[in-house]
């Protein structure tokens, strides 16, 4: 393996010393089981520590003007007001014309609830092997995949993205929204 390369084990996860807040947020984030979606074809996780739910994404969808392109609107689910993240538009992914059913990932940290769009989910699972990999975090713009990682059912690789950078993008955005914009 190229570059500088941290393999953290679900087995032996406290072999390795900590050097970095992300090499710490990495260790924490092996003691939960991820929930593992597609975007295109293409294999992401996000740890199910933050996720508050799972729906279908709804037909009506507020739109926030002047809002940034990767912010699709917002919804009203579960009683809350839901900032939705188009990962497609984030991740610089071209739309497509396939015909998936699209989900909402629905991510809290503290007050803050967000959404993610994504075209499919496969399930949760526990990630066998974390590799916080400099290369391919030196690829991705925004800092967004904090690592790669594999399940117990299969050797495919699945980018790990972090959700405090998705909550602190949403953040960035400074979106205010009043109860009585809501759809």
């Amino acid at each position: 393996m190229g570059g500088d390369a941290l393999v953290y084990s679900r087995k032996n996860v406290g072999v390795l010393g900590m050097n970095d807040s992300e090499d710490a947020v990495l260790l924490e984030y092996s003691k939960f089981p991820w929930l593992v979606f597609k975007v295109d074809e293409t294999k992401y996780a996000v740890n199910s520590k933050a996720i508050t739910g799972i729906l279908p994404l709804p037909q009506t969808v507020t739109s926030i003007p002047t809002s940034p392109k990767y912010i699709k609107g917002i919804i009203r689910a579960r009683g809350e007001v839901i900032t939705l993240i188009e990962l497609r538009t984030l991740f610089l992914i071209q739309p497509s014309n396939n015909q998936y059913e699209q989900m909402v990932v629905s991510l809290q940290d503290n007050e803050l609830h967000i959404g993610i769009i994504v075209d499919s989910v496969i399930g949760v699972e526990n990630i066998n092997y974390l590799y916080k990999h400099n290369d391919i975090q030196n690829l991705c713009t925004g800092d967004y995949i904090i690592g790669v990682g594999n399940t117990e059912k299969d050797d495919d690789l699945i980018l790990l993205v972090s959700d405090n950078k998705l909550t602190n993008k949403v953040r960035e955005a400074e979106i205010d929204i009043s109860e009585d914009q809501i759809v």
